[in-house]
């Protein structure tokens, strides 16, 4: 999985809302648009694939330095081989036109920050069918103590 995004708490926040979900598996992070679309080319310092592996899904901040979400959505969407990577858009925004264009762009699902544990499951829904969250209940049968687990 890869991670999209400029805020250094907002990365904080989400590798928290994993670690409380019990999510175990790989994050990648990039910091701006640019760096995301290095990531995904491959190019660069990511260069090495099993070191940087192609991921089975990016999630997008809206709202970057340099080239902004809705670009890397249009970049994706240009290129062959990432046309059926699945995107999620996490972001501050929640007017419907940023909604409906990221959308129009090829965006999955879209979420607001600040990410809770529930959006997490949300997740499912978009990964490849061969790689899921596996989530088994905490024995007080807490929804919010659920255990999730990455399997590929």
């Amino acid at each position: 999985m890869l991670l999209a995004e400029d805020s250094e708490d907002d990365v904080i926040i989400f590798r928290k809302e994993m670690s409380k979900a019990s999510i175990d598996f790989p994050l990648f992070v990039t910091k701006d648009g640019e760096e995301t679309i290095a990531y995904l080319k491959g190019a660069g310092k990511f260069g090495n694939r099993s070191e940087f592996p192609v991921p089975d899904l990016l999630l997008l901040d809206l709202v970057m330095p340099e080239v902004t979400g809705f670009e890397v959505l249009e970049w994706i969407r240009e290129q062959p081989g990432l046309g059926s990577l699945p995107v999620v858009v996490l972001t501050s925004s929640e007017t419907i036109h940023d909604i409906k264009l990221a959308k129009q762009l090829g965006a999955r699902s879209y979420l607001v920050k600040p990410l809770k544990f529930k959006d997490l499951l949300q997740l499912n829904c978009v990964l490849p069918a061969n790689k899921s969250l596996r989530i088994a209940s905490h024995p007080a049968g807490d929804p919010e103590n659920l255990q999730v687990r990455y399997t590929a």
